[in-house]
């Protein structure tokens, strides 16, 4: 009788300690306007002004998964760090200047700003050897990091390039590109 209260409170324990760490992740994923994962690689490029990578997001709902994957996708082309064959639109001269991050912080705040340049070509399905479920450090409330389990997804991203470098052009994030002398 001892040991199935004591499994009876195990199991309580660990499905409140599992309760505890997706409400963190998720109180965490709504104050990081970053993507999370940053991971993506560069596939190919598309009639001279798209680029399509394959992007990880970490969330912990498929949809969380997906939308990070999203911004680490165009996140790999402003900034690089795409594995592939990819130059970042934003240079790393232009990276070092100390107004660049507070530019791509709010660049990412807002979906419908970074999301007008990026396309799933999943849209919504899931293919299973591109999802993981994996444990990823976040931080509680206290802002001490804690393991907690999260999902992670593999998606292809269209990034439309061109018209992302005319965005960060006119909003003076990267000078304008000249021809000639």
């Amino acid at each position: 009788m001892k040991r199935s209260k004591r499994k009876l409170a195990r199991r309580f324990a660990a499905r409140c300690l599992a309760v505890l760490c997706c409400g963190i992740m998720h109180s965490c994923a709504n104050t990081i306007t970053l993507p999370t994962s940053k991971e993506a690689t560069f596939l190919e490029n598309i009639a001279g002004k798209d680029d399509k990578y394959l992007a990880w997001g970490i969330g912990t709902t498929n949809a969380e998964a997906e939308n990070d994957a999203l911004k680490a996708a165009v996140y790999a082309a402003m900034l690089g760090g795409a594995a592939g064959n990819t130059v970042p639109l934003i240079s790393q001269a232009e990276q070092a200047k100390p107004e660049t991050d507070a530019k791509i912080t709010k660049f990412f705040e807002d979906q419908s700003t970074w999301g007008r340049f990026v396309r799933s070509t999943s849209q919504g399905r899931i293919d299973p050897d591109k999802r993981l479920v994996a444990n990823v450090m976040a931080r509680d409330g206290s802002g001490k990091p804690v393991s907690v389990q999260a999902i992670k997804l593999g998606v292809e991203v269209i990034v439309a390039r061109t018209a992302l470098r005319t965005y960060l052009e006119a909003n003076k994030f990267i000078n304008p590109m000249r021809f000639g002398q």
